[in-house]
Formats: C-alpha cells, structure tokens, sequence
C-alpha cells in the first residue's frame, strides 16, 4: 500500500493517479499497515505447518521440506489407499525420524471433519482435472472449509489427459468452453443440437486442439483461481439463511429461463459459462467430462442460485430491503468511508 502511495505521489509525471494519491491523508495508510500487521504478521520456516499427499514413497518430499527448515512434526501426509500406506511406512524405516505423521485418511475428510488449518498444501495428483480421482474436488472442499491460513499457499500438479483416447475431445470441448468465456464474455451465440454456434468459438476450438497442453493449464490456472474466489463464495450466498432479510422479490430468480440469464451476464464470463452449460446438460447435449467438472466444485445448484442472484443485483432486477440500502449507501457516499481502491466493474 504504501509502494503504491509513494510510487504516484513521488513521481514527477502530473497524472490523475497523482492527484488521486495526494488527496490520500498519510495516517489511513499508517493504520492500515498496522492492521494488515495485526492479522497477517511474519512466520520463520520452523513456524509453517504443511500437508501434502502421501503416496508410496512420501520421504522425497518430506525431505525436501525439513531441508528448507520445516520441522517434521508441522509435516502432515494422508494417504488412503493400505496398500500405498503400507509402503509409505516402510519408506520412512530407515530415515532419521521414526515417526512421521502420515495419516490413513482421504484428505478431503479430514479438511471436512478435522478444524486444522495449513500455511501450505501441495497437491500433487495422479489424475488429471476433472477425473475421477477427484483432484479438482480436492481443493474446493479445502477452500470450502477454510482449511489455509491467510496468507496460505496451495501448490498443485496434475495429470494431462491421455490424447489418444476417445475422451480428448470431451476435454477439448471443457477447456474451449470456459477459456472462451473467458476472452469473449459479450460474445453473442447460439446453441443447438450440436453445443455452441459461433464463429469465433469454432475458431478457438480448433486453436485448442492443436495446441492443446498449453491450453489445458491456462484451464487449470483460471479454475483454480475461480474456486476461491468466486465459486466458494457463490455457493455460501446462495445457501446464506438471512438472504430473505436482505434482499426484496428474491421470488424473482426463479422466472427467467436460462437463455435469459445468459442474455443478462455478457461481460461477465463465470455467468455466462456456467449459465450456458447448465442450459446444455438440461438440452443432454454437454460432453462428459465437463458434467464431471461440474460435480468436482460443490454443489452446482447452488453455484447457479447465487449466480442469478448476483447477475439480477447487477441488472437492478432484484432490490436490496430499505435498511441494507441505506447501509449501502452509506459506505459509497463520499467521505463516510475512505476507499483505498477505485471500484471497477468486475469480469469474474
């Protein structure tokens, strides 16, 4: 924050950001790093608590880590499978530390079950996303359950598909349909019995498939970045028990058809994504592998309650209750609440 203050207000360009910056009393700042400070603070190496998938032969990484400093007992490996279990115990037999924490449990369990929170969790997976190993599933159920500490770090690694198998061309299509949205969120487009109609996602189809392994970890990027930042939280608005206290003719979510919503969300990707693909697995027409993604980020119903809520907000088709808009009002009326960042219109 402070970079960023005197980065404008020390630079000899005469700019808006300047004047913006200028106007900015230096104490805000100086109570904002103290609170930052508060809540975030500094860890040693020998302060971090780590999780990681065990596998067979779990000794490569756990001494990876204790070498840079991690003490072994912040070190926790799960591995389900006995057989793997097994293994993985022997491996640790003639190591230096006989007891290392390496629990027979599925890791989704336990960051479902078990108030334990990581500063790091590496996520190396022998599926590919979206498989039936449930990689992907993995980290939203982590996310879901607040199981990283903040600030906190998740370091994934997943299997690229078999190209030579007849299911590609199911992750073709996965991949073209959320990088699309993604690059043309107004786009106008139709659908058939043959899935989307459109030139320009015709042409980004085929730019997929000849370059498919570069596009399939921009797809993996994105979705790991939507998961925690704006999926999980969809998902806990529609679920949000007070939504009725907050929100006027909430009725109203329920008479628009999908084609509608899709009409509604241009310029916002998620939306129209997950919009269109709900209208093409009510249609029978969406390819396997992205209804197994839909299963791997929680519940999808709920994913699409609090998108229609969201999208008739931003479209003024859904009022805030009298006392939640004064409450509103008041944080953006100027000078009651000092806001740092300028506000933008988000793409999701």
């Amino acid at each position: 924050m402070r970079k960023i203050y005197d980065y404008y207000t020390l630079s000899e360009d005469i700019s808006q950001n300047r004047e913006e910056a200028a106007k900015i009393n230096i104490s805000y700042i100086t109570n904002w790093e103290k609170l930052h400070d508060s809540l975030i603070g500094t860890k040693k190496p020998e302060e971090l608590t780590v999780c990681y998938l065990s596998g067979p032969e779990p000794s490569n990484d756990f001494k990876e880590l204790t070498n840079l400093g991690i003490l072994p007992q912040n070190i926790w490996a799960f591995e389900s499978d006995t057989q793997a279990y097994k293994q993985a115990l022997a491996d640790f037999e003639q190591g230096e530390y006989p007891q290392p924490r390496i629990l027979k449990q599925n890791i989704e369990t336990f960051f479902q079950q078990t108030p334990k929170k990581f500063d790091i969790v590496y996520i190396d997976a022998c599926g590919s996303v979206p498989s039936v190993q449930h990689s992907l599933r993995c980290v939203f159920t982590l996310c879901w359950n607040h199981r990283l500490n903040s600030p906190g770090v998740i370091i994934t690694n997943f299997a690229m598909p078999d190209i030579t198998k007849n299911t590609i061309n199911d992750y073709y299509g996965l991949v073209s349909q959320y990088l699309f949205f993604k690059e043309y969120p107004s786009e106008d487009f139709k659908i058939n019995e043959c899935g989307i109609i459109n030139e320009k996602y015709n042409q980004f189809l085929i730019t997929v498939r000849k370059n498919f392994s570069y596009y399939y970890g921009e797809y993996i990027s994105a979705v790991l970045r939507d998961i925690p930042a704006v999926i999980v939280p969809l998902e806990r608005i529609a679920r949000n028990p007070y939504l009725n206290q907050i929100l006027l003719n909430l009725s109203t979510i329920d008479s628009k058809n999908d084609e509608q919503y899709i009409d509604l969300s241009k310029g916002n990707s998620l939306a129209r994504y997950f919009f269109t693909v709900n209208y093409l697995l009510e249609k029978r027409i969406l390819g396997e592998k992205s209804q197994c993604f839909l299963k791997e980020i929680g519940e999808f119903n709920d994913l699409i309650k609090g998108l229609k809520i969201i999208i008739l907000l931003r479209n003024g088709k859904i009022e805030l209750k009298d006392d939640v808009e004064k409450i509103k009002d008041f944080f953006e009326t100027k000078g009651n609440v000092y806001q740092f960042f300028l506000k933008s219109q988000s793409n999701f």
